[in-house]
């Protein structure tokens, strides 16, 4: 069994061989780390014959370990440490992709729109529906309706009115569909 001098040489050693890439600090805290380890394995291994090969292998995997663990920390973290150029680069990027979404969600909610209403007139009797398209989409007068339709002024306005009451039930439907 390794003694407490020989168990932090070896940690020292490993941390620094493994260790060769991160800050003294984490290289510090590698070793005691490793020394802890080579430590707790060598009171388990009383039993083993060889236990300073299951210190010094104990100390290795450690070593491993902790060079893993500190990379991925650091990996992580350097995404975040971006500068401010960068970081206005980015929120220009998220401002031009948001206002992309925005145009491309309002243009779908109007082609949406226009769908329903096309639909929605379509599916109302005739009369009404020719109501809607001549006086509300052609611009004819209720008069000249109602001449060609064959009715008065006043019976054209109750067929627009009526055609007008059903469209709008129709749209609320529509409209509750996107909240």
């Amino acid at each position: 069994m390794y003694t407490t001098e020989q168990t932090m040489q070896i940690a020292g050693k490993l941390a620094g061989n493994y260790g060769r890439y991160l800050t003294e600090a984490d290289r510090e805290d590698m070793a005691q780390e490793i020394a802890l380890a080579m430590t707790l394995a060598g009171e388990k291994a009383d039993q083993r014959k060889n236990v300073e090969a299951y210190q010094f292998t104990t100390g290795k995997g450690i070593a491993l370990n902790t060079v893993n663990r500190i990379v991925e920390h650091n990996n992580r973290h350097e995404t975040l440490n971006i500068s401010v150029g960068e970081s206005e680069d980015l929120a220009q990027r998220i401002d031009q992709i948001e206002a992309t979404d925005k145009g491309y969600v309002q243009a779908t909610v109007e082609t949406e729109l226009a769908n329903a209403i096309a639909n929605a007139i379509e599916s109302l009797p005739v009369v009404q529906a020719s109501a809607v398209k001549r006086i509300m989409q052609e611009g004819a007068t209720l008069e000249t309706f109602g001449k060609e339709q064959g009715f008065s002024k006043e019976y054209a306005r109750q067929v627009l009115t009526g055609a007008k009451s059903t469209l709008a039930m129709r749209l609320a439907d529509w409209e509750s569909t996107l909240a």
